[in-house]
């Protein structure tokens, strides 16, 4: 991420006017449109299905591996996408263009109603970006290794959301409630966990 602060009240009518405009529509082209906020929008994309609280019977744990690898671009320090050749003249699908990103702008409609310019320090440097981009892969595990159906991987989907959206909203105070959401997540996937497995031990 770079260090300039962007208008953040006008981000969901910038992306808005991308998605209506007669360019491109691929991995590319939304890459250098919207250059070092591109992580973040895929991120928000990709995790944002997880953190609804319906089952998925494991389809979105493709998306969630993809965050993955994303994520680990950005702990690199890289500020664009790395692309295979095959990749970078993909189109996106007419699913991702008509319908989950007229979503992600509804939903950065009204979270720019509540956000504003604070802790703007937690976006500063490359240590910042890695740290983020760690919490993020890390968040993004923890739903894969979610029991199918159980519901678990919401809460850490849903804290990459807030962390996404206070990243493209420069709003580091969102940013670190995506964390604490996140790290509450993880920790109700474990409790729950080692109750399961004290379960299991006094059952056999």
């Amino acid at each position: 991420m770079k260090n300039t602060i962007r208008d953040r009240k006008d981000f969901s009518l910038e992306l808005k006017e991308w998605l209506e405009s007669d360019s491109d529509k691929t991995l590319l082209a939304l890459d250098k449109v919207f250059e070092d906020r591109t992580f973040a929008i895929l991120f928000m994309f990709l995790m944002a299905t997880s953190a609804l609280p319906i089952p998925t019977a494991g389809v979105t744990d493709v998306f969630a591996v993809i965050t993955v690898i994303f994520a680990l671009q950005m702990m690199l320090g890289k500020n664009s996408l790395w692309l295979p050749k095959r990749w970078r003249g993909m189109k996106l699908s007419k699913t991702f263009t008509t319908k989950l990103l007229p979503g992600l702008i509804r939903m950065l409609r009204w979270l720019e109603k509540y956000s504003s310019p604070r802790a703007i320090w937690v976006f500063k440097g490359k240590i910042s970006d890695a740290l983020i981009g760690f919490a993020v892969a890390i968040l993004a595990v923890a739903t894969i290794a979610a029991p199918p159906f159980s519901g678990l991987d919401t809460i850490p989907a849903l804290g990459v959301v807030f962390i996404s959206a206070g990243i493209v909203l420069k709003d580091g105070a969102m940013t670190i409630a995506g964390l604490i959401i996140g790290a509450f997540g993880i920790s109700v996937q474990l409790l729950l966990g080692k109750a399961a497995v004290e379960l299991f031990r006094n059952i056999f």
